[in-house]
């Protein structure tokens, strides 16, 4: 699989972080995802991809996550010492999990 592709004919897991904030939160939340994906995710076995939006009120955080595996994911979240790293950073901003299934996705269609 190509890093960071999306698309339901790709084998990943898809976990998706959503976060309430108020609009002077988001900036800060997403500083804090960004150096907590550097550090610490992004170097862990089935990782494969994240990526952070903002939404344009101010008032969403989304961290879009592909792991290899719900295996490799399981994993990561039960490594204790990993996320005792974690859990306060965002724990405060109280983090929504989901886990999707790509059901369709498609690209530009030119001509």
């Amino acid at each position: 699989m190509a890093q960071g592709r999306i698309g339901k004919d790709y084998d990943v897991h898809t976990v998706i972080f959503e976060f309430q904030v108020e609009p002077r939160q988001q900036k800060e939340l997403s500083e804090k995802i960004q150096g907590l994906v550097h550090d610490i995710v992004c170097r862990q076995p089935g990782f494969i991809s994240s990526h952070l939006h903002l939404s344009t009120d101010g008032e969403k955080v989304l961290n879009y996550f592909q792991w290899e595996s719900k295996a490799a994911f399981d994993s990561f979240r039960q490594d204790e010492d990993k996320q005792q790293h974690i859990r306060p950073v965002i724990g405060p901003y109280g983090p929504q999990p989901r886990v999707y299934e790509i059901v369709y996705s498609t690209t530009a269609r030119r001509g």
